[in-house]
């Protein structure tokens, strides 16, 4: 169900051309769509699941800080060859290559749960760090922003908050009380996408003086 919204949101992303501008924001949620649909077919509760999922936590975690920051900043740049490109593929790609170098020792399943524990620790610190800066921004007061970069703040807004208030609380319920905050997560995120998506239009074309 997530998926689907996620789908529809980014074939409007491409079809607008939001990869122009916000590449980072559109390369994020293409990488979730790829680990999602590859989570569908691996199934739950496999260790190549297990694996691939730990890959995906890793560089969606590099990824964020990134995102945060091309969807706020004052200025923006058009060079996508510069270093706001760059640096955050080439981190994201560098915590890939660590997580999979470290999966390619076949560590047992104890260490795996210890890489799990860690990666999850730090994916809340990332997560908080960067609900922490937005809503800095959002205190100072962000400027001017057309429509459709609005609405996808709203949605990486949501993502950040939901993401750290999950995090959170996840470790203090049961199992069963765990998997129903997962799918009202779950549910929740697929109604946010879905209205991100068909909210965003075209952009008004420019037309010289």
């Amino acid at each position: 169900m997530f998926l689907a919204a996620l789908a529809i949101f980014l074939v409007r992303l491409i079809m607008l051309r939001i990869q122009d501008v916000y590449p980072i924001f559109v390369i994020s949620n293409g990488l979730d769509m790829v680990f999602g649909a590859t989570a569908v077919v691996l199934g739950n509760g496999s260790r190549s699941m297990a694996n691939v999922d730990l890959v995906g936590l890793a560089i969606s975690v590099a990824l964020t800080p990134f995102v945060a920051f091309e969807l706020y900043r004052t200025k923006r740049a058009d060079d996508h060859a510069s270093l706001r490109f760059l640096a955050p593929v080439v981190v994201a790609m560098l915590a890939g290559c660590v997580v999979t170098g470290y999966l390619a020792t076949g560590p047992d399943e104890e260490s795996l749960k210890d890489a799990y524990v860690t990666a999850y620790l730090f994916d809340t610190a990332v997560t908080l760090g960067v609900l922490g800066f937005l809503v800095g921004k959002l205190r100072r007061g962000v400027g001017p922003a057309d429509r459709n970069l609005t609405w996808m703040r709203r949605l990486f807004l949501f993502e950040i908050a939901s993401s750290g208030i999950r995090n959170l609380v996840e470790p203090m319920l049961t199992a069963q009380s765990s998997q129903i905050a997962y799918d009202v997560y779950v549910g929740l995120s697929f109604v946010v996408m879905a209205v991100c998506a068909f909210a965003l239009r075209k952009p008004a074309e420019v037309t010289p003086a």
